[in-house]
C-alpha cells in the first residue's frame, strides 16, 4: 500500500510506492563506464583547460605541470560569468511598477574541480584521504568567493554519469555562484528560522536526533556525521550526509566535520554504486546564503541522488514525487552493502 508523506523542510508531499517497483522497467540504471579516447582533465592536458585557479600539488613537487592532486579552473562554457566584487542590488534587480517580467545580468563564478589526476569515474573509487582533500577544496574556493562580495549564494555539485548531466567522464565537480539566492536554498532557509522561532530549537538537530534514535532510516553514523536517507525520499536511494551541528555554513565547516562528511559521502558513495551497480549520481552541498551570519537555525549538508528512475507527467504537472523505494528500504541494503 502506498503511504503520502510530508517533507520536513520544505512545503512538499512525497508519494511512497513501493508496489510500483514490480513494473517493467520502472529502474533505468545505465551504469557509469569508462570511454577510450583523450581526456582533457589528465594530467598533461592542462592547455586544454582555461588556466587554473587553484592546484593542489603533491609534497614531492618538482615543477612539472602535469604534477597535481586536485586542479580547479574557470568553467569552459560557463552558465553565468563576469561577477565583479562590491556588487550592490539596483533597481535591475526589481521589476518596473506594472512590469509582468524581472531580469537581472547573469553575473556569477562557474567553476571545475578536476577530483583527481587518475582517470577515475566516481567519488566513490578514491580513498577517503583524496575525498576529505576535495572537500578542502571545495571549502577554500567557496570562501574565495564568498570573499568577493558579489555574489548572493553558491552551490557545489556534481555530475557523475552521462544520465546524470555529465558530459565528461573523469570525475569533477562544479562551483556555481549567482548574485540571486536560488529559490529552494533561500526558501529552506527562511522556513528552518522560522521553525527555530516557533519551536525553540533547530530542524535538523531535531530531525538527526529523532533519526538516530529510530535508526531505520539511518546508513552510518559517527561522532562527527551522520547520513540518512530522508523520511519524504523523493528519489530510490536518496541519501543526506550532515554534520552534527549547528554549523550553518559549509565555506567555516570545522576541519574535524568536514573530514568526517567528505569520508562517509565517498563511503555512501561506495555503498549505493555497491547496491545498484554503479549508477549515475548527482550530490550538491547545501549551505547557508553568503550575506547570511553563522546561524543556529541551519545545517549544511550533503545531498546525494542516485539517477535510477526519471520523472514523469505527474511529477512535473504536480511536483509531488513518486518513490517506488521505500527510505527504510534504502537505508537498511545501503548499511548491508559495506559489511
Amino acid at each position: 500500500m502506498s503511504e503520502v508523506r510530508h517533507d520536513l523542510l520544505l512545503p512538499r508531499w512525497v508519494i511512497i510506492a513501493e508496489n510500483r517497483a514490480d513494473r517493467p522497467n520502472e529502474f533505468f540504471m545505465p551504469r557509469t563506464e569508462r570511454r577510450d579516447g583523450p581526456c582533457p582533465f589528465c594530467p598533461g592536458n592542462e592547455a586544454q583547460t582555461p588556466e587554473a585557479l587553484l592546484v593542489r600539488r603533491p609534497a614531492d613537487w618538482n615543477g612539472d605541470e602535469s604534477q597535481w592532486r586536485v586542479r580547479v579552473v574557470s568553467n569552459l562554457f560557463p552558465a553565468v560569468e563576469g561577477a565583479t566584487t562590491g556588487y550592490e542590488f539596483s533597481e535591475v534587480d526589481a521589476p518596473a511598477r506594472g512590469s509582468l517580467f524581472r531580469a537581472a545580468p547573469g553575473d556569477g563564478f562557474h567553476e571545475v574541480i578536476v577530483d583527481t589526476p587518475e582517470h577515475l569515474t566516481s567519488l566513490g573509487e578514491m580513498s577517503d584521504e583524496a575525498a576529505i582533500e576535495l572537500f578542502d577544496v571545495y571549502r577554500e574556493r567557496m570562501a574565495a568567493i564568498r570573499a568577493t562580495e558579489s555574489v548572493a549564494s553558491a552551490l557545489v555539485f556534481k555530475n557523475v554519469g552521462s544520465a546524470a548531466g555529465a558530459s565528461i567522464e573523469h570525475a569533477h565537480s562544479q562551483i556555481l555562484a549567482t548574485r540571486q539566492t536560488a529559490f529552494e536554498m533561500g526558501f529552506a532557509w527562511l522556513l528552518a528560522r522560522q521553525y527555530l522561532e516557533r519551536e525553540r530549537v533547530c530542524v535538523f538537530c531535531r530531525m538527526v536526533a529523532a533519526e538516530t534514535a529510530a535508526g531505520v532510516r539511518i546508513v552510518e553514523e559517527n561522532e562527527w556525521a551522520v547520513a540518512l536517507c530522508p523520511f519524504a525520499s523523493r528519489f530510490p536511494y536518496e541519501t543526506w550526509i550532515f554534520p552534527r551541528g549547528p554549523m550553518s555554513h559549509f565555506d567555516t565547516s570545522t576541519d574535524e566535520a568536514l573530514a568526517a562528511v567528505a569520508a562517509m559521502t565517498r563511503r555512501v558513495i561506495a555503498r549505493l554504486e555497491k547496491v545498484l551497480d554503479r549508477p549515475a549520481y548527482n550530490f550538491v552541498i547545501h549551505s547557508g546564503p553568503f550575506d547570511s551570519r553563522e546561524a543556529l537555525h541551519y545545517d549544511w549538508h550533503v545531498e546525494l541522488y542516485p539517477r535510477v528512475t526519471s520523472w514523469a507527467g505527474f511529477e512535473m504537472g504536480s511536483g509531488c514525487y513518486i518513490n517506488p523505494v521505500s527510505p527504510e528500504r534504502a537505508a537498511e541494503r545501503l548499511r548491508a552493502a559495506l559489511t
